[in-house]
């Protein structure tokens, strides 16, 4: 496989352990850019540890040892990401993450928003109001909170907190998204919602999405990775995908 301004991510002969258990084997993937590459396996077939794996959250359990590599495009570039001269701070800048159930911060909507904005990014007042209002607009958001931006954050229902996760890692302008599980928490109404705003992301960012779910899979999925006890098992297109059967997929990958 070749490098390509194509794709965002370039995974090669990627190996993952914590200690002596070893997570992820042999993992060569490429994801395209602007598009949704959703990853799909039994729950413990290593997919949520491989998204760690590009922003290197891993990086912080003790005991984790890798091989292979991962290379980002980013800026135009392609960036070993395990590289020594690569700052982990300003790649999870730019490797944005939204996690399976909402971690909305204890305090207001609005410092939910500027606080990373002030830390991460250093922006000043008016900045961080203009990326809060433009990334909450972007998530669909704007309108239901802008008249109590000052209220606790948890006031707000399930798909509200999981949209303004997404809202606060868009407002730090990454390149890339990874979201893993984001609709696991949600009822089915709010995971529809959050669907319908994936879909719209894509023009702008390039999405890694982990997912339990073959129906959103079906939904959303540009490319579709079947991993299985830590290898990728299978890789579809989304035609490919469409065009599998659910009962032979259900019997053989989970």
């Amino acid at each position: 496989m070749e490098m390509s301004p194509e794709h965002a991510v370039d995974v090669r002969n990627f190996n993952l352990a914590f200690g002596t258990t070893h997570i992820l084997q042999d993992i060569t993937l490429q994801c395209p850019a602007n598009r949704i590459s959703v990853i799909i396996g039994r729950s413990g077939s290593g997919k949520s540890t491989f998204l760690r794996s590009l922003n290197r959250l891993n990086d912080t359990v003790s005991g984790c040892t890798r091989s292979g590599s991962i290379k980002l495009r980013l800026e135009g570039q392609w960036v070993d990401i395990h590289d020594a001269s690569i700052r982990v701070e300003k790649l999870r800048h730019q490797v944005g993450m939204v996690f399976q159930s909402p971690n909305v911060l204890p305090m207001s909507i609005r410092k939910n928003m500027t606080l990373p904005l002030k830390i991460v990014a250093g922006h000043d007042r008016e900045q961080r109001f203009m990326l809060m209002q433009r990334a909450l607009e972007e998530a669909r958001l704007w309108d239901e909170v802008k008249d109590r931006l000052d209220k606790p954050a948890n006031i707000l229902s399930g798909g509200q907190q999981q949209r303004l996760c997404l809202a606060r890692a868009l407002a730090l302008e990454p390149e890339i998204l990874l979201l893993d599980e984001p609709t696991a928490s949600l009822d089915h109404k709010a995971a529809r919602n959050i669907e319908e705003l994936i879909l719209g992301l894509r023009e702008r960012y390039s999405l890694i999405v982990v997912s339990h779910s073959l129906r959103q899979t079906r939904t959303i999925g540009d490319t579709v990775a079947v991993f299985r006890e830590g290898r990728m098992n299978a890789l579809f297109s989304r035609r490919e995908f469409l065009d599998q059967d659910i009962g032979q997929v259900m019997e053989e990958w989970f």
